[in-house]
């Protein structure tokens, strides 16, 4: 085990890696009309930017366990963040090809950030695992919510690519505060067959709410300022109440896993922020007016901070031990992903053939009315043994 001073240090560590995990690619979203300008890509290409760190989600995220069995937990988180800053630079550098080659290397590095931070907690902060998952969740939503508020001003006085290069201030700290920890191992490694994550029915209900949570919060992401200005706001208010999405899914990022550790199901949890988000969405929907339009974002916000965390708290929380908690995240992200990359490029199509967001909306409903049922069954007491 590590010594007090390490372990401080993976923690801070954790802490620092999760401000890096959205923020490299959903600025693209507050940005999205400045990069058509600057590159001429279609709405359904620039959604595809959002989509391709999704996908590259989806293909590694099943190997991370594999990956460390091989070579470590530490020398895998410490080579995916190499892995995200040689893409930060080959998207920076390069033309709309390397663009997209950038993208995909980011979300490489961005998939193991994913997966790993849930199984290193249980294993290492058994005792603190509701305060370790929030101050996870909590940092991943505050770096959406600083990506959200300086990609437009640093796009607009330096250029959009100098808003996706300015991670690498994070980035590279963050790499040499995990330094120290470069040789931690999950504990039980050399375990055998984790066969039976793959036959229970509640892990598949966990994959399908990661999906379908994953799908919602990366269209708002990625089209969120659009929805509101086709609305007839102008783009100012736009990109105050996107940063006020993004930032409002801190205070419920932070407290859902603590109150969930307090509860023996978390149930009646689960489906009451499903039911808030259907109500965000719809009143989102309706919105007409500012005041409106800032009850839609409120709701909408808080429940999707609470499902994110929500969902990392189950991968705990329904394991019995690190091995289990990473090849459940592994698998969830995975299929889950598969299905959030859908959302960015179906929501862009639709509108380029439509002209409208209104299918797109009620898709959204829909998918928040299956969290509140999902997130029902995931609350219940029962451990994936």
């Amino acid at each position: 085990m590590l010594n007090r001073r390490n372990l401080t240090l993976l923690a801070i560590g954790i802490v620092l890696l999760s401000c890096c995990l959205r923020g490299p690619f959903t600025s693209v979203g507050s940005m999205a009309s400045i990069v058509q300008e600057s590159t001429g890509l279609s709405s359904s290409s620039t959604g595809m930017l959002t989509t391709i760190p999704l996908l590259a989600f989806a293909v590694v995220s099943p190997f991370v366990g594999t990956l460390c069995k091989k070579f470590g937990a530490g020398y895998v988180l410490l080579g995916s963040l190499l892995v995200l800053v040689l893409g930060t630079l080959i998207r920076h550098f390069g033309g709309n090809s390397c663009l997209y080659i950038g993208t995909a290397i980011v979300g490489v590095g961005i998939a193991v950030g994913n997966v790993l931070p849930p199984a290193i907690i249980k294993v290492y902060f058994p005792n603190k695992i509701g305060l370790m998952t929030s101050l996870y969740s909590t940092c991943i939503s505050l770096g959406a919510s600083i990506a959200s508020a300086i990609a437009i001003p640093i796009a607009v006085s330096f250029g959009w690519k100098a808003s996706l290069f300015v991670w690498l201030v994070l980035i590279v700290p963050t790499f040499l505060v995990c330094l120290p920890s470069k040789n931690i191992q999950l504990a039980d490694e050399s375990n055998g067959s984790s066969s039976h994550i793959y036959r229970h029915p509640l892990t598949w209900w966990i994959t399908l709410y990661t999906g379908v949570q994953s799908l919602m919060f990366y269209c708002f992401a990625a089209w969120l300022a659009s929805i509101i200005q086709a609305k007839g706001f102008d783009s100012a208010i736009a990109g105050l109440l996107v940063s006020a999405f993004m930032l409002l899914c801190i205070p419920t990022s932070f407290l859902t896993p603590i109150l969930a550790a307090k509860m023996k199901s978390q149930s009646f949890l689960g489906a009451g922020i499903g039911l808030a988000y259907a109500f965000g969405v719809t009143f989102l929907l309706l919105a007409d007016s500012v005041p409106m339009m800032m009850i839609a974002i409120v709701c909408a916000s808080l429940a999707s901070g609470g499902t994110f965390s929500f969902i990392l708290s189950a991968f705990g929380m329904r394991t019995q031990n690190g091995q289990d908690a990473s090849n459940l995240s592994g698998i969830a992200q995975c299929v889950g992903y598969i299905l959030a990359a859908t959302g960015p490029v179906l929501f862009g199509k639709l509108y380029d053939t439509t002209q409208s967001w209104t299918i797109s909306m009620f898709i959204l409903i829909g998918s928040a009315l299956f969290l509140a049922v999902a997130g029902w069954v995931i609350g219940k007491d029962c451990i994936i043994e």
